[in-house]
């Protein structure tokens, strides 16, 4: 501020050590983008085993455990629906679905829906990923069908949410 009200070079004030001073600054700069970053990582890393060890903690049912972390693992690829998880399990669809609904209390879909948005809320407060970044991350395969869900399930868009979870700051 000093150097533009005054129309200053920072060679003015700095001398022939101006660059170095620059460069030190950007260095930082970077330094402390990157630990913001593994900070902003960390936090989700935290997040997510604490959302599955609360989980894990509703049922006693061997099965369902092993669904719910599967889940917790795979709830990023688009391809993760019922059939794929009874096939990994070893059941039948039929089966599998009515032993999820009995121990869980809701249904498959809508047990893994509400998973992905709940991480899809964890990424939109705590990254500046884009829309479709996150959408994809969580297994929406298209960005219009998770604004669609996204909206459904919280009341907000992605972007709304994002700019309320941060104090109206986007």
């Amino acid at each position: 501020k000093l150097l533009t009200d005054n129309a200053m070079h920072p060679e003015m004030l700095y001398g022939e050590r101006w660059r170095t001073v620059l460069d030190t600054y950007s260095n930082s700069l970077d330094i402390l983008s990157r630990f913001t970053t593994l900070y902003q990582d960390i936090k989700l890393y935290f997040n997510q085993l604490n959302h599955l060890r609360q989980n894990l903690s509703v049922t006693q049912n061997e099965t369902i455990r092993k669904a719910l972390l599967l889940i917790s693992s795979e709830y990023h690829t688009p391809e993760l629906n019922i059939t794929y998880l009874s096939e990994k399990l070893n059941l039948s669809e039929k089966y599998f679905s009515a032993l999820f609904k009995k121990e869980m209390s809701s249904g498959f879909s809508e047990y893994l829906t509400g998973y992905r948005i709940d991480k899809s809320k964890e990424l939109l407060k705590n990254t500046d990923k884009k829309v479709k970044e996150v959408s994809a991350e969580v297994g929406f395969e298209y960005t219009h069908y998770f604004c669609s869900v996204f909206k459904s399930a919280t009341g907000a868009t992605p972007t709304e949410y994002r700019k309320l979870s941060r104090g109206g700051q986007s």
